[in-house]
């Protein structure tokens, strides 16, 4: 995320931490100790799901290059 944000690229990483913490973390942090047993293990799993999200969503975005193309 920082490598990107190095170069000049800041939307992609914004955007990535955003989904990443509002579209996974937050919802399954706090749904699977209630549709689960899994107590606060739900939420441990809730954040890390969210963090596994954003990296591979960055990893992508990295992969696919257009951060190189980015002028500053």
């Amino acid at each position: 995320m920082h490598c990107l944000s190095g170069v000049g690229d800041t939307i992609p990483p914004m955007l990535a931490t955003l989904l990443g913490f509002w579209v996974l973390q937050i919802p399954l942090a706090y749904f699977l100790p209630q549709i689960t047993d899994w107590g606060v293990y739900g939420i441990r799993w809730g954040i890390v799901t969210g963090m596994i999200g954003n990296a591979l969503g960055l990893a992508i975005y990295f992969k696919l290059g257009r951060w190189k193309r980015k002028k500053v």
